[in-house]
């Protein structure tokens, strides 16, 4: 009975964790995110702290080349190096991304699934996505 208890503990406490990278077809995601851009990574600043996963969390700084929502020429994410959470990515400086960032306490954030696709890693999907991004913007 006693592992019983202790494996249902678990699991809920494991879904408590858990997250959903289901964020729908890109209308959605443009539309329940606060920012979406294609940018390049300037700087990468790791903090002392981590976050509820254990991940380290960073501050990534982007230059901008595209932007179909949101405000300002440079963003700034306040994130994690995502190794087991749902928040951040594992960014590389100078690399180019397409980000779709939601608020989070005042700061921009995102989700590792869904919420980044590396230009480098994922060509075609960057491409689908910023010819979508582009004709929705129209």
């Amino acid at each position: 009975m006693k592992l019983f208890i202790f494996w249902l503990a678990l699991f809920f406490s494991a879904s408590a964790f858990s997250c959903s990278c289901d964020m729908g077809e890109i209308p959605q995601k443009l539309e329940s995110s606060k920012s979406v851009f294609v940018g390049t990574v300037k700087e990468i600043q790791y903090l002392e702290s981590s976050n509820v996963f254990g991940d380290q969390e960073i501050v990534v700084t982007f230059s901008i080349q595209n932007q179909w929502k949101g405000g300002e020429e440079e963003h700034t994410l306040h994130t994690a190096y995502n190794a087991a959470g749902c928040y951040g990515y594992w960014f590389e400086e100078s690399k180019e991304y397409l980000v779709y960032a939601f608020e989070d306490d005042g700061r921009l954030n995102t989700m590792w699934c869904g919420g980044v696709i590396s230009k480098g890693e994922s060509m075609e999907s960057f491409k689908e996505e910023v010819i979508t991004l582009n004709k929705l913007a129209d």
